[in-house]
């Protein structure tokens, strides 16, 4: 048998460590989108289908622009090892910028992430490293990737064309961003606060003096990472006309505002970018970074997730009022969603509003860990994880080498609690098979 020990837990997706120093750019415009060239691996048979690469431009009030590039790739595709119960994998990203053939600057950045275990290898976390380039002048540049994973032989090397200058027209810049999440660690909308709110400074640039005849917007979308390119999204992006700014007078402040109900739950971004509406070259230059936030509120309104999240009541105090729950039409569901959790407070002890808190973040949580086969929240192990929080202790065994069976058994000393899982393929999808009493 395995020891018992009581495991570490980083924060959900692991924990990015960055070795190098990447360049601070300051409050300006991002020009940002997929590299020109797609991103298909040379040179590799175990290449990653998932690798991104995107080249971004920032312009300052004063015209001047830098180049960063970002390149994403997938942890199924890179060597993790471990090393003091953790699992680490970096990788380290060199780029030469050539023109005319001749060689004109380029950059070096390197990137390590953490996860906790085995299974987060294998989840849809993706480990990023940004490049600040360096590249003079103006006009057409060629950029050679070279991507190396960290202790292991696997490469991609990539060749991409980038145009130095192309962001010069727009005549404003992102001055400064300020919304109502700061005060939370990660920012959280929901548990108290209903609307995300934000305020966009823009500056109207000295040095192009012509407003485009198509005008400019300002658009933005809070949305999951992984849907902020869906047309469907984008298409219920918010978008506000920009009114025609001289030079020298100052340009107004834009406010912007999303009920909480109307946002997805989970983990989301916050983009904002300028569209300018210039035909034959249209932009769209981004704030950098997009700001990432949770939003722990329940659409009332939405049966489907109604019936998930009265599943994950499943088990909590004040069982009859989770019972009484299902029939309360959807006016009434905010109101009884509300003594729902102050009966269950009464009987565990605590603040409702934090003990609902806590709850909704489990579900995050179990998402996030256990979602190799589907949503993690309605796994097996993703069920416990809600109702119970961390295990106290994992004890993980695979006895018979000769079969692909795999076990976990999890500890919660405090409750005298212990739930036995088997993943009988040896593919992560852990069923419950036991429950009891330590």
């Amino acid at each position: 048998m395995l020891p018992r020990r009581r495991p570490r837990f980083l924060a959900p997706g692991g924990l990015v460590r960055p070795r190098l120093a990447v360049l601070a750019l300051g409050a300006g415009l991002l020009l940002a989108g997929p590299a020109p060239s797609a991103a298909q691996p040379r040179g590799a048979p175990d290449a990653p289908s998932g690798l991104r690469l995107t080249v971004a431009t920032r312009i300052d009030s004063t015209g001047a622009e830098s180049r960063l590039l970002q390149v994403g790739v997938p942890y199924r595709s890179l060597v993790f090892t471990r090393r003091a119960g953790e699992f680490r994998a970096g990788m380290r990203v060199t780029v030469v910028a050539r023109r005319d053939g001749r060689r004109i600057g380029g950059g070096v950045a390197s990137a390590e992430v953490v996860v906790p275990d085995h299974a987060a290898t294998r989840g849809d976390g993706q480990l990023v490293c940004a490049v600040p380039l360096r590249l003079p002048g103006q006009g057409r540049a060629e950029l050679d990737v070279d991507v190396l994973v960290d202790d292991t032989s696997r490469r991609w090397r990539e060749r991409l064309t980038v145009q130095v200058g192309e962001g010069l027209r727009v005549p404003v810049y992102f001055a400064g961003f300020a919304w109502n999440l700061d005060d939370g660690t990660p920012p959280t909308l929901g548990a108290g606060r209903d609307t995300l709110r934000a305020r966009v400074q823009l500056g109207r640039r000295p040095n192009v003096a012509q407003w485009p005849a198509g005008g400019v917007t300002l658009a933005a979308l809070a949305a999951p990472e992984r849907r902020q390119a869906d047309r469907e999204q984008l298409a219920q992006a918010l978008r506000l006309p920009l009114a025609p700014v001289a030079v020298g007078d100052e340009v107004p402040p834009v406010d912007l505002a999303w009920p909480a109900q109307d946002l997805d739950f989970g983990r989301l971004l916050l983009a904002v970018w300028l569209e300018s509406g210039d035909t034959a070259r249209p932009q769209r230059l981004d704030l950098d970074p997009a700001r990432p936030f949770v939003n722990l509120t329940v659409r009332f309104g939405d049966d489907g997730q109604w019936r998930q999240h009265l599943g994950w009541l499943d088990g909590l105090p004040a069982e009859q009022a989770r019972r009484d729950l299902k029939g309360v039409p959807p006016a009434g569901r905010e109101a009884a969603w509300r003594a729902f959790w102050e009966e269950a407070a009464a009987a565990e002890g605590g603040s409702a509003a934090q003990l609902e808190a806590a709850h909704l973040r489990r579900v995050l949580e179990a998402d996030e860990r256990f979602g190799g086969f589907g949503r993690g929240a309605v796994t097996d192990r993703g069920r416990i994880w809600i109702r119970y929080g961390a295990p106290d202790g994992i004890e993980q065994r695979g006895d018979d080498l000769s079969m692909e069976a795999r076990w976990e058994i999890w500890y919660y000393h405090d409750r005298n609690l212990v739930f036995t899982f088997l993943d009988a393929h040896g593919l992560g999808d852990y069923r419950l098979t036991d429950r009891g009493h330590l």
